[in-house]
């Protein structure tokens, strides 16, 4: 006989259901009312859990089966590498707990209990059934390095908004002190604004002055458009102006730091000069696959990963209706956004023969649409990630062009002379 324990994981405490094997047997009249529990994230309620763990499984030394919710990851490191020390511990995709909850259980409302009952009731059904059901063996530890990429990735992201914005406030209020400039020279304001925040400042400056613009050219018609601007009176946009073109340089600064920082870590990560050596991959878009898949041996086949990137197919028919495919809409947007990006370069004029290009002419040539199919070549890409990742082997441009995803990277046993599968 086994135990299970759902628990369900927050930020100040989790609740945890412990549920015998007996109990699962009997019915849903008998799982979804087993009581729960709060435990804090302190030693003495860590040790109670392992206790009250420990009386469930009684005398005959039954196992316990633990599950606990993948999301919040720093938050449930505490309580998981604890509990793992005695018992089994499982991760369970939120997003098949919710599934499962509303569709299997018919459970209509959520709140912490429930969730720390379907957790426990999917780890019964995983080993009653068979199949995995959202649940993974495999648990990152804190000192996994493709964390710290994943943190530093968000961070660039959202630096990059924040200098997005910055600029475009900038953009909105040129527009109505120096529209002249902002058609012709907007880059060139941005680097004297700190300086010569406002059209009669600029007016009366010399070329010398603008040593941020190195161009003379530029400096002298910068000023003559100050002298002649139809822009309105800008004296009291002074003040707004210097602070946001302070804030500006500061969030650059910032920004600079965090890729240095990004840099260092992507140096040192084995997954990464992998990834780095497949066309279309840079830096960035490789920290942000890293830091979003982590362990790539959570994902045991191609289909899954790109699932998890949000490139998958999914097909529609009803009765005599035409089949259509179209794009999944779970997965991570970041994801797949760094995909498209990847694709759309490999896909630029001036590129490099590439096997992307090559992928997206042949099914073009077949008669796909532009739209399809560089949605098509983005799941290439995908498994192409993933067959290198998991065979932790460089990618081999030399096979790329003619084999199976699983065999383009150097050192794969299996050698499958096919063509690429598409969508």
């Amino acid at each position: 006989m086994t135990t299970y324990v759902g628990v369900d994981i927050g930020s100040r405490f989790h609740k945890v259901a412990i549920i015998g094997q007996g109990v699962m047997k009997r019915g849903d009249s008998e799982w979804k009312k087993s009581p729960t529990f709060k435990v804090l994230n302190r030693r003495a309620d860590f040790d109670s859990l392992v206790g009250r763990i420990a009386v469930a499984c009684g005398a005959q030394e039954e196992e316990a089966v633990v599950g606990l919710e993948s999301s919040g990851y720093f938050y449930s490191r505490p309580v998981a590498e604890f509990l793992a020390k005695c018992f089994t511990v499982l991760f369970v995709d939120g997003t098949a707990v919710k599934d499962a909850r509303q569709r299997f259980f018919n459970i209509t409302h959520k709140d912490d209990d429930i969730d720390a009952r379907c957790i426990a009731r999917l780890l019964f059904l995983r080993d009653s059934l068979g199949e995995p059901l959202g649940v993974s063996p495999v648990a990152l530890d804190l000192a996994d390095r493709s964390q710290a990429i994943r943190v530093l990735s968000r961070q660039r992201r959202a630096m990059c908004k924040m200098i997005t914005a910055t600029t475009n406030r900038l953009h909105r209020i040129y527009s109505g002190i120096f529209p002249e400039a902002v058609e012709e020279h907007w880059p060139a304001i941005l680097r004297v604004a700190d300086s010569f925040p406002i059209p009669s400042e600029l007016a009366a400056a010399q070329p010398e002055q603008l040593s941020g613009i190195r161009s003379r050219r530029k400096r002298e018609s910068l000023i003559a458009l100050a002298k002649e601007t139809v822009g309105a009176d800008a004296t009291h946009y002074r003040r707004l102006v210097l602070f946001l073109v302070r804030q500006l340089k500061q969030q650059q600064q910032l920004l600079k730091q965090i890729e240095e920082e990004l840099r260092g870590e992507l140096s040192t990560h084995p997954q990464a000069r992998i990834l780095l050596t497949i066309p279309g991959i840079g830096s960035w878009t490789a920290a942000e696959i890293i830091g979003l898949v982590g362990d790539v041996r959570r994902y045991p086949t191609k289909k899954k990963f790109r699932k998890m990137l949000g490139v998958y197919p999914v097909s529609e028919q009803s009765g005599i209706s035409l089949k259509r495919s179209r794009m999944g809409r779970q997965g991570a947007r970041s994801g797949r956004g760094g995909l498209y990006i990847a694709v759309v370069g490999l896909l630029a004029p001036n590129r490099r023969p590439n096997f992307i290009a090559d992928y997206v002419d042949r099914r073009r040539s077949e008669g796909m649409g532009g739209k399809a199919a560089v949605i098509a070549a983005m799941g290439k890409l995908a498994e192409t990630i993933w067959s290198c990742a998991y065979h932790n082997q460089p990618f081999d441009a030399g096979r790329a062009t003619t084999l199976r995803p699983r065999a383009i990277c150097e050192g794969s046993a299996r050698v499958v002379m096919e063509k690429p599968d598409g969508l």
